[in-house]
């Protein structure tokens, strides 16, 4: 073959072999070429390149991008730009960047970068678009656009964490950028701090600043600077403006819903939902505040639709009541751990392993943290097992996440703990902060995912040895390395449903206070109870009251007229709604009697006045359970597949009443009805639970503590053997 004189002469031959189909003579022409002509080496590059692809040759096409390589890792970083370019050109954006990925990160490299990433983004592929835009910051950190957009798609998938410090920077780059401001307000409110995202947006003007969707993002800002009142004003401005604004509808039903107008809360999340269908926060919003009205048409084909995406693991942005979940064990596990995972990473940066310093000799140092250290369930339950830890070998904390109400059982409380500390909305790392200046040795975390608890603290590793307690009847899905809990609400066979290593106690789990206050009694005519009545009573949360027991209990209403039903007035709706189900189902509403909230040793004495308890499905009774117990009144339980719905299981056995556990609905009917029948029966339950309570296993506060302690101690002695949780079984 002829030495090539030219470019011009080696693409003239080269077409002509092409179009004769001499696919070979022509990749032998530009190879002879390269040898011959090196300062058209790299367009004859891509004539090999463009000739290969337009005949599918994939052997030829990747021979020819290696050489691409080789060319471009011994030129300069202009030169090797334009390599780059030349690939992203020809809709090779995946080629492109396997070539730039193998070059040092240098400035002249990262306009091509930012511009594959933009290639990226196009076709969907995100990933691949943060990887260029990670590239193209190493190449320039002063990158303005590559900042907003990498920020961007961290935005997109809700990485705010990671997200703010581009939009920081770009901020700073060009403080004038909508684009980065906006960015950086957003990644503000998602992860909590409205205060700061109002002083962001308010530098923004014109268009935007104007618009619904800027009033509704300020409106979420107040919100979370506590100013509900302002942001409702917004909220409504946005919609006036555009009424297809989510943010504006589900901003709207969570200050309806914290203001307790349920109705109004539960259209607005309807809204919401039908504007992002794929939102399950809305969708389990929506079903939530229907169920705490027993509005259970309405509440039907969305819950069914929930329970179905959770079954398949759609966890998706689920933030929820869990506890209210029909869900199996299993389920809630994988719920529970996306959640924890995902509320987390709006707050802190997770801690998987902490090196701790050396322990100093001397007591078991034990925390208990929670937001309900005030006239709460969980520290009516807690208090006298807090006041008989021994001091002598344990150290006790009391890290309160809420400010004191004044209340007497707020007070007891803070005298149990050796050390009572407020930490009233300090952030997850403040909290943490403050906790390992303390060197806890085991923090005991009694919120779980309940209202109030402080998201991330545990994701933070404060403490060497973290313990899921009593607050939240079952696991939270990751970051704790206990569970406590009994044989029956853990029972053999069940550890897979929880993230943490399970810890038995012999009897109940569930501490109690023998000491708890009883008002004066009352009779059943101040109450409007009829004295001729069997009073059944079921003082639960609304939420807890589903169709499958209703239907139960109107069966029995129905076979046993002297039967009435008295229940917690919660809610207006609540209320409206249980009388309407009564009608339809034939039973006089006038039958069922609504009892206010009233102090809780004025309800303990009225509690007396009731025959039986009646307890729910799938989230048993629980502080309510015990308090009937306690006060003489006989609990018929159902068992359901969670921990949640076995504590009625425990709470009878810890009062040896196993007799009223039952397993199936059928069961639990027919318990109930012959228990209705038998007065005499009832009666002789009422004398042997108060008989029995100065010494059941459930009121026995101080054996609780000390097998709470053991458990701490074993706890320790693991850890500094260096050795991983594991169960504990303490009725071995």
């Amino acid at each position: 073959m002829n030495s090539a004189t030219s470019f011009a002469a080696v693409l003239a031959q080269v077409r002509r072999q092409m179009q004769s189909g001499q696919l070979a003579q022509a990749l032998a022409a530009i190879d002879q070429a390269l040898r011959d002509l090196p300062v058209d080496r790299d367009k004859l590059l891509f004539l090999r390149l463009d000739i290969a692809r337009s005949a599918g040759q994939t052997a030829a096409q990747a021979d020819t991008l290696h050489l691409i390589g080789e060319a471009a890792r011994r030129t300069t970083a202009e030169t090797s730009a334009r390599l780059v370019s030349s690939l992203r050109l020809r809709n090779l954006p995946q080629e492109a960047w396997n070539l730039l990925s193998q070059l040092p990160a240098r400035a002249a490299l990262a306009a091509e970068a930012y511009h594959l990433g933009l290639d990226f983004t196009r076709i969907g592929q995100t990933s691949s678009a943060r990887q260029c835009y990670e590239y193209a910051l190493a190449c320039k950190a002063d990158f303005a656009e590559a900042h907003i957009n990498l920020g961007s798609l961290l935005l997109r998938d809700r990485l705010f964490r990671d997200a703010q410090p581009h939009f920081e920077t770009a901020v700073r780059l060009q403080p004038r950028s909508e684009a980065a401001l906006i960015g950086l307000g957003q990644c503000l409110l998602h992860t909590g701090n409205g205060k700061a995202a109002l002083g962001v947006f308010a530098q923004l003007s014109g268009a935007i600043a104007d618009s619904a969707q800027m009033l509704a993002w300020r409106a979420t800002a107040l919100t979370q600077d506590g100013d509900d009142a302002a942001a409702i004003s917004l909220y409504r401005q946005a919609l006036d403006r555009d009424p297809r604004n989510y943010d504006a509808w589900f901003g709207s039903a969570l200050i309806h819903e914290r203001d307790k107008n349920l109705d109004a809360a539960a259209q607005a999340y309807a809204r919401a939902w039908a504007l992002q269908p794929q939102s399950n926060w809305a969708l389990g919003s929506l079903v939530f505040s229907l169920q705490c009205m027993a509005d259970w048409s309405r509440w039907e084909a969305p819950h069914a639709e929930l329970i179905d995406r959770l079954t398949r693991g759609n966890v998706g942005d689920y933030a929820t009541a869990l506890s209210s979940l029909d869900l199996s064990a299993k389920a809630l596990r994988q719920v529970a751990a996306q959640f924890v995972r995902t509320q987390s990473a709006l707050h802190v940066a997770e801690v998987r392993q902490r090196a701790f310093p050396p322990r100093k000799p001397g007591r078991l140092r034990v925390a208990y943290v929670s937001s309900d250290f005030r006239d709460h369930a969980t520290s009516r339950l807690l208090v006298e097992t807090l006041e008989h830890h021994d001091r002598e070998r344990f150290e006790v904390f009391g890290f309160a996440l809420n400010p004191p109400d004044g209340s007497a059982l707020g007070r007891r409380v803070a005298a149990a703990c050796e050390h009572f500390i407020e930490i009233t909305d300090l952030p997850p790392r403040e909290v943490a902060k403050r906790l390992l200046e303390t060197q806890v040795d085991v923090l005991i975390d009694l919120n779980g995912h309940t209202k109030g608890a402080c998201i991330g603290l545990t994701a933070l590793r404060p403490a060497p040895i973290i313990v899921n307690y009593l607050g939240y009847p079952g696991t939270v899905g990751d970051y704790a390395d206990y569970i406590v809990g009994d044989h029956h609400t853990i029972p053999p066979g069940s550890e897979d449903e929880f993230s943490e290593a399970v810890v038995r106690l012999r009897g109940c789990y569930q501490a109690n206070d023998r000491q708890r206050a009883v008002g004066p009694a009352v009779d059943r005519a101040q109450l409007g109870l009829p004295e001729s009545a069997i009073v059944a009573c079921s003082f639960n949360q609304s939420w807890k009251i589903t169709p499958a027991i209703w239907a139960i209990w109107m069966r029995l209403m129905h076979s046993h007229p002297r039967l009435l039903l008295w229940l917690l007035d919660e809610n207006p709706w609540f209320t409206q709604n249980l009388r309407r189900h009564a009608t339809e189902a034939g039973v006089d509403p006038d039958r069922l009697v609504f009892a206010p909230r009233v102090p809780q040793a004025e309800h303990l004495a009225r509690l007396a006045l009731a025959d039986i308890a009646l307890d729910t499905l799938p989230c048993n009774s629980h502080t309510t359970g015990s308090d009937a117990l306690w006060m003489g009144v006989p609990m018929v339980t159902l068992v359901a597949d969670s921990f949640a719905g076995r504590v009625g299981a425990s709470l009878l056995h810890a009062v040896d009443l196993p007799e009223l556990v039952t397993r199936s609905e059928d069961e639990y009917a027919a318990k109930l009805d012959a228990l209705i029948r038998a007065p005499d029966q009832l009666a002789r339950l009422r004398a042997t639970l108060l008989a029995r309570r100065d010494h059941a296993a459930l009121f026995d506060s101080k054996s609780t503590a000390r097998a709470l302690e053991r458990a701490y101690t074993i706890m320790h002695e693991r850890h500094t053997s260096g050795l991983p949780p594991t169960a504990i079984d303490l009725a071995d």
